[in-house]
């Protein structure tokens, strides 16, 4: 994934802190906490991205058309635009499109909405992926398991796995960037296999974490949907609220092993 504005690593003393940690073989929870609080003040101003706003509506938008009575027409009437007979890939690739006009035409598109797109898209298709096939299921076929992902205990699994990977995504946007003076012999990660245990024990972490957020995201949208106020304005506040407790989740110090 590219990044958009993303520069240097910040030469502040809470990165230090971090770079002080991988230097000293920390371990990846110390790593991914110094890393939260490094990140504090960006990812606090998230939500007020005008492109993750967006982002973060159309993915609404995009669930609440699929639980409708119509999908078909909710979809087509919000912008998702489709081709007769469409597939898994095709729902995919038509919130793609519309989201990519909207943050074109709003001149919106940021680093945030780039990391929230293929954290959703990504998420969406494992999932249909584990459900099911992506491909040989008749159009009636895939819109009803799009429809079950989208929906109950299945919606809250998927929306706990796009802020995991939405959180992942952000903070490795700024670690990988130091990552690379620590890949070699006689350094931190010696070997690939090494640097990708890290990976899957730092997303691991994550994941843990973001568990804050299990009932109150599904518990909220429910609430907002029913009574109609899934708008711009509720979709922001309820993102402060969300990354509110996902921040405190790890200054509080969860682990991957709790």
């Amino acid at each position: 994934m590219g990044h958009l504005f993303l520069r240097n690593l910040p030469r502040t003393r809470k990165w230090r802190q971090v770079i002080d940690l991988l230097e000293a073989d920390g371990d990846v929870p110390e790593i991914a906490r110094a890393s939260m609080e490094a990140v504090q003040t960006g990812l606090k101003n998230v939500p007020n991205d005008p492109g993750f706003r967006l982002t973060l509506t159309a993915i609404f938008d995009f669930v609440d058309s699929l639980q409708s009575s119509d999908p078909s027409k909710s979809l087509w009437e919000r912008g998702f635009q489709l081709p007769v007979n469409p597939l898994i890939l095709d729902y995919v690739a038509s919130f793609k499109r519309k989201l990519d006009l909207d943050l074109s035409t709003q001149r919106s598109r940021s680093d945030p909405s780039e990391m929230a797109q293929n954290a959703f898209t990504e998420t969406l298709v494992k999932s249909a992926t584990a459900s099911g096939s992506l491909f040989g299921l008749k159009p009636d076929e895939a819109q009803a398991l799009l429809k079950r992902q989208l929906s109950g205990q299945s919606f809250k699994t998927l929306m706990h796995e796009f802020f995991t990977g939405f959180t992942r995504r952000y903070l490795q946007s700024y670690l990988t960037r130091a990552f690379p003076s620590y890949i070699g012999p006689n350094r931190r990660f010696g070997s690939m296999d090494s640097y990708n245990a890290f990976n899957d024990a730092f997303d691991l972490h994550i994941r843990q974490a973001i568990r804050i957020t299990d009932e109150f995201v599904p518990g909220w949208y429910g609430k907002t949907r029913f009574e109609g106020r899934l708008t711009p304005d509720s979709v922001t506040r309820f993102a402060h609220i969300a990354f509110k407790k996902i921040r405190s989740e790890f200054a509080r110090g969860a682990t991957a092993g709790e």
